[in-house]
Protein backbone atom coordinates (compact mmCIF):
# COMPACT_ATOMS: atom_id res chain seq x y z
CA UNK A 1 0.00 0.00 0.00
CA UNK A 2 2.78 2.37 0.84
CA UNK A 3 4.15 2.09 -2.69
CA UNK A 4 0.79 2.89 -4.20
CA UNK A 5 0.44 6.19 -2.28
CA UNK A 6 4.00 7.20 -3.14
CA UNK A 7 3.40 6.65 -6.87
CA UNK A 8 0.17 8.67 -6.68
CA UNK A 9 1.93 11.62 -5.00
CA UNK A 10 4.76 11.54 -7.57
CA UNK A 11 2.27 11.52 -10.46
CA UNK A 12 0.48 14.57 -8.96
CA UNK A 13 3.83 16.45 -8.68
CA UNK A 14 4.74 15.47 -12.24
CA UNK A 15 1.44 16.80 -13.59
CA UNK A 16 1.82 20.03 -11.56
CA UNK A 17 5.35 20.69 -12.83
CA UNK A 18 4.53 20.00 -16.48
CA UNK A 19 1.33 22.02 -16.17
CA UNK A 20 3.25 25.06 -14.90
CA UNK A 21 5.81 24.71 -17.73
CA UNK A 22 3.10 24.48 -20.38
CA UNK A 23 1.22 27.44 -18.87
CA UNK A 24 4.38 29.57 -18.74
CA UNK A 25 5.45 29.00 -22.35
CA UNK A 26 2.16 28.55 -24.22
CA UNK A 27 -0.67 30.25 -22.35
CA UNK A 28 0.98 33.27 -20.74
CA UNK A 29 2.11 35.10 -23.93
CA UNK A 30 0.27 38.40 -23.75
CA UNK A 31 2.04 41.37 -22.19
CA UNK A 32 -0.09 44.23 -20.95
CA UNK A 33 1.45 47.71 -21.37
CA UNK A 34 -0.11 50.46 -19.28
CA UNK A 35 -1.70 53.22 -21.39
CA UNK A 36 0.27 56.06 -19.84
CA UNK A 37 3.57 54.53 -20.99
CA UNK A 38 2.24 54.01 -24.52
CA UNK A 39 1.13 57.64 -24.86
CA UNK A 40 4.39 58.92 -23.43
CA UNK A 41 6.43 56.87 -25.92
CA UNK A 42 4.33 57.99 -28.88
CA UNK A 43 4.26 61.68 -27.92
CA UNK A 44 7.97 62.01 -27.17
CA UNK A 45 10.01 63.62 -29.92
CA UNK A 46 13.17 61.57 -29.77
CA UNK A 47 16.00 62.20 -32.21
CA UNK A 48 16.96 58.87 -33.77
CA UNK A 49 19.76 60.15 -35.99
CA UNK A 50 23.21 58.63 -35.64
CA UNK A 51 26.19 60.91 -35.92
CA UNK A 52 29.14 59.64 -37.88
CA UNK A 53 32.28 59.24 -35.80
CA UNK A 54 35.22 60.31 -37.94
CA UNK A 55 38.89 60.52 -37.15
CA UNK A 56 42.20 60.73 -38.97
CA UNK A 57 45.31 58.68 -38.40
CA UNK A 58 48.58 60.49 -38.31
CA UNK A 59 51.48 58.27 -39.27
CA UNK A 60 54.75 58.74 -37.49
CA UNK A 61 57.65 57.96 -39.83
CA UNK A 62 60.18 57.93 -37.01
CA UNK A 63 61.88 54.56 -36.42
CA UNK A 64 61.60 53.79 -32.67
CA UNK A 65 64.37 51.18 -32.78
CA UNK A 66 66.94 53.46 -34.32
CA UNK A 67 68.56 55.06 -31.31
CA UNK A 68 70.88 57.96 -31.76
CA UNK A 69 74.29 56.95 -30.45
CA UNK A 70 76.13 60.07 -31.53
CA UNK A 71 75.01 62.13 -28.55
CA UNK A 72 77.50 63.34 -26.02
CA UNK A 73 76.43 63.46 -22.42
CA UNK A 74 77.58 65.84 -19.76
CA UNK A 75 78.07 64.76 -16.20
CA UNK A 76 78.96 67.29 -13.52
CA UNK A 77 80.17 69.88 -15.99
CA UNK A 78 82.47 67.58 -17.98
CA UNK A 79 81.90 66.65 -21.57
CA UNK A 80 82.60 63.06 -22.56
CA UNK A 81 84.26 62.40 -25.85
CA UNK A 82 82.84 60.18 -28.54
CA UNK A 83 84.19 56.67 -28.65
CA UNK A 84 84.71 55.10 -32.05
CA UNK A 85 85.46 51.46 -32.62
CA UNK A 86 87.98 50.84 -35.34
CA UNK A 87 88.52 47.43 -36.84
CA UNK A 88 92.15 46.46 -36.40
CA UNK A 89 91.93 43.36 -38.56
CA UNK A 90 91.96 44.58 -42.13
CA UNK A 91 91.75 41.09 -43.59
CA UNK A 92 89.51 40.87 -46.63
CA UNK A 93 86.42 38.82 -45.96
CA UNK A 94 86.08 35.98 -48.43
CA UNK A 95 82.59 35.52 -49.71
CA UNK A 96 81.56 31.91 -49.50
CA UNK A 97 79.86 30.65 -52.65
CA UNK A 98 77.45 27.84 -51.93
CA UNK A 99 76.66 25.33 -54.66
CA UNK A 100 73.06 24.86 -55.75
CA UNK A 101 71.62 22.27 -53.34
CA UNK A 102 68.22 20.56 -53.50
CA UNK A 103 66.98 18.05 -50.91
CA UNK A 104 64.50 15.39 -52.04
CA UNK A 105 64.10 13.22 -48.92
CA UNK A 106 65.69 10.29 -47.11
CA UNK A 107 65.54 6.51 -46.77
CA UNK A 108 66.23 4.51 -43.63
CA UNK A 109 66.60 0.75 -43.54
CA UNK A 110 66.02 -1.33 -40.43
CA UNK A 111 69.60 -2.68 -40.42
CA UNK A 112 71.22 0.80 -40.54
CA UNK A 113 70.92 3.39 -37.80
CA UNK A 114 71.71 6.37 -40.04
CA UNK A 115 69.52 7.86 -42.75
CA UNK A 116 70.49 8.08 -46.42
CA UNK A 117 69.52 11.37 -48.06
CA UNK A 118 68.85 12.11 -51.73
CA UNK A 119 70.58 15.40 -52.51
CA UNK A 120 71.10 17.19 -55.81
CA UNK A 121 74.28 19.30 -55.79
CA UNK A 122 74.97 21.40 -58.89
CA UNK A 123 72.68 19.25 -61.03
CA UNK A 124 74.09 15.87 -59.90
CA UNK A 125 72.07 13.56 -57.62
CA UNK A 126 73.90 12.01 -54.65
CA UNK A 127 72.82 9.42 -52.07
CA UNK A 128 74.80 10.13 -48.92
CA UNK A 129 74.51 9.40 -45.20
CA UNK A 130 75.04 11.76 -42.27
CA UNK A 131 78.65 12.96 -41.78
CA UNK A 132 79.60 12.06 -45.38
CA UNK A 133 81.23 14.51 -47.78
CA UNK A 134 80.27 15.69 -51.27
CA UNK A 135 83.35 17.60 -52.49
CA UNK A 136 83.82 20.19 -49.66
CA UNK A 137 80.18 19.91 -48.61
CA UNK A 138 79.53 17.88 -45.43
CA UNK A 139 76.08 16.57 -44.44
CA UNK A 140 75.69 17.34 -40.73
CA UNK A 141 72.13 16.16 -39.95
CA UNK A 142 69.26 14.65 -41.95
CA UNK A 143 65.64 15.36 -40.97
CA UNK A 144 62.34 14.55 -42.65
CA UNK A 145 61.72 18.09 -43.90
CA UNK A 146 65.26 19.49 -44.09
CA UNK A 147 68.99 18.80 -43.90
CA UNK A 148 71.84 20.74 -42.36
CA UNK A 149 74.96 20.98 -44.50
CA UNK A 150 78.33 22.51 -43.73
CA UNK A 151 80.77 24.18 -46.09
CA UNK A 152 84.06 25.41 -44.59
CA UNK A 153 82.57 25.39 -41.04
CA UNK A 154 79.56 27.46 -42.20
CA UNK A 155 76.21 25.68 -41.64
CA UNK A 156 73.12 26.05 -43.77
CA UNK A 157 69.65 24.46 -43.58
CA UNK A 158 68.11 23.23 -46.82
CA UNK A 159 64.33 22.60 -46.95
CA UNK A 160 62.85 19.65 -48.82
CA UNK A 161 61.34 20.29 -52.25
Amino acid sequence: MNKRYLNGILIVFLIAIWGSVIYKYFVKKTVVIPENKVHRAINSNMDHTIEKDTFTLSLNDRDPFKASRKKTYQSKGRQQSKVTNKVKNNKPIKSLVWPRIEYYGFVKREQNKTKKAFIKVNGKVHRKREREMIDELKIVNIYGDSIIVSLNSDNKTIKRK
